[in-house]
């Protein structure tokens, strides 16, 4: 009951301030998406580095394929892993690519299949549907599993050798779209865990960045006004378009030397907008951070972890909304002040 009855007072206070119209408000609400929207940006620019470093997304479609073509003693999965169509996707001889077309892990299962009678031959080996089918009817490599679904598209293409490599390659994708919901879940653990670290060291309190923003009329336009060019901003918006960390993309196959470029340009960008928060005195850190009692550490660790699930909620989110409100905002007309209303009367 005393946690209720204390945060009620608190409340009661901030409400019997001053009334804020709703031009204002919608301000307020604007100036706490920006900034939830910055720190996303930035947590995903790191996030992108983890996994750019950790070769994550590679490492789990190659243990996919590990998984899937290892049965019973084959070393189909190494064949596959070597074939140089795959191997001509990295750009480093001991880095995994990160993406596999459907159409490329097509062409390089059925030519080694085709070819496994004829191992250790350089060789290339062109083949037409009955070849197919023999070869996979004959293969070591293949387990019983896969044989009987390989002959099964066979038997349904009639003799169309298009129509079994667009099964196979559909096949993949469907495997492909499950693995992605794997790294979906692992990628969303560590955003939250970004977010927290980065909310937490720079005590980026929701509760109270609002009760600033709810005092600080000038500092809650000018974010308001900041917040809305940003949306404008073509540069941003092809930055929020790029940011994908869900996917197994092929865009993390780029040369070193273009990630480096790509997030050189992602954290120039963020310390712009840090600066811009700077000067807009919005409070961040903990050096005038002064608690007292418990109920001020309730109260702290509550807007934590407020601005933290923000935060994780991720930047293409964020940046919808908040483009939204802009609109919203633009289209309506500021009331005029007292001040403004009483100089109009008098002429």
């Amino acid at each position: 009951m005393m946690f209720f009855k204390t945060n009620s007072e608190f409340l009661l206070l901030i409400l019997n301030q001053k009334t804020m119209n709703g031009l204002e408000f919608l301000d307020l609400v604007i100036g706490l998406i920006f900034i939830f929207l910055i720190y996303s940006i930035a947590c995903s620019t790191l996030l992108e580095i983890v996994i750019s470093a950790s070769q994550l997304r590679g490492k789990m479609l190659f243990t996919w394929i590990i998984e899937n073509f290892s049965q019973n003693g084959s070393n189909l999965s190494k064949e596959i892993i070597d074939h140089p169509m795959i191997k001509g996707l990295s750009q480093k001889s001991n880095k995994k690519p990160t993406y596999i077309s459907s159409g490329v892990f097509t062409d390089v299962l059925l030519d080694i299949v085709n070819n496994e009678s004829n191992a250790g031959s350089s060789a290339v080996t062109s083949y037409k549907i009955d070849d197919l089918k023999k070869s996979i009817e004959d293969s070591k490599m293949l387990d019983s599993g896969l044989k009987r679904v390989f002959l099964q598209y066979i038997s349904e293409a009639s003799g169309n050798l298009q129509m079994v490599k667009d099964r196979i390659a559909k096949w993949f994708d469907e495997a492909q779209e499950r693995l992605i919901g794997s790294f979906k879940k692992k990628v969303q653990l560590w955003i939250f865990i970004f977010s927290l670290i980065i909310v937490g060291i720079t005590n980026a309190d929701t509760i109270k960045l609002a009760s600033y923003l709810y005092d600080n009329d000038s500092a809650r336009e000018a974010i308001a006004m900041k917040a809305s060019l940003f949306v404008q901003d073509s540069a941003v918006v092809h930055l929020i378009s790029k940011i994908d960390s869900t996917t197994i993309a092929s865009v993390a196959n780029k040369k070193p030397d273009e990630n480096v470029k790509k997030m050189g340009k992602d954290f120039n960008k963020i310390k712009e907008l840090d600066q811009e928060l700077k000067q807009a005195g919005i409070p961040l850190g903990w050096s005038k951070e002064k608690m007292q009692g418990f109920w001020d550490y309730v109260k702290k660790i509550g807007g934590l972890l407020l601005t933290t699930f923000a935060v994780s909620v991720g930047s293409p989110f964020w940046f919808d909304i908040l483009s939204k409100l802009a609109n919203l905002r633009a289209a309506g007309t500021k009331p005029k002040t007292i001040l403004e209303e009483e100089s109009g009367n008098k002429n």
